[in-house]
């Protein structure tokens, strides 16, 4: 997919995290976003309701652009930091993630499907800094 990618995806992610359970989430604050660089990917985990219906798993990520906008090409990993804000500190949350992609959509031809956004829920503990990234697999 060629364009550009904006910073409505992070600040989505962020405002649409939920928390089920005892513990109390007062918010989420985004602690950094922009392109990434990893090490290597170490596997993949299924992640149902996201393009590829899996995530990679990968080490040794640091930032190496802040930028709230991301150019959409191939290899490109970008993402946000975050942290839940609540009490008991360290209490297990379960989250849910969505990620907004431009209005065109991300046209995957090989399934006959527009993706408009991507859900799914992580575990998180309130006060820990999460990394979250996404990275352009497909040239659609």
């Amino acid at each position: 997919m060629a364009g550009i990618m904006f910073a409505s995806v992070f600040a989505t992610a962020a405002s649409a995290i939920t928390a089920a359970n005892a513990a109390e989430v007062t918010g989420a604050r985004i602690t950094g976003m922009g392109v990434y660089r990893c090490d290597n990917t170490v596997g993949s985990k299924p992640a149902p309701g996201t393009p590829g219906n899996d995530v990679d798993l990968s080490e040794g990520c640091q930032l190496a652009l802040a930028t709230s906008t991301i150019v959409a090409k191939i290899g490109t990993r970008f993402g946000c930091t975050y942290v839940l804000d609540g009490s008991p500190l360290s209490a297990e949350i379960s989250t849910s993630i969505r990620w907004v992609f431009p209005p065109r959509g991300l046209n995957d031809p090989s399934a006959g499907k527009v993706h408009y956004w991507a859900d799914y829920t992580v575990e998180n503990q309130i006060g820990q800094t999460i990394e979250f990234r996404y990275q352009f697999e497909e040239p659609w």
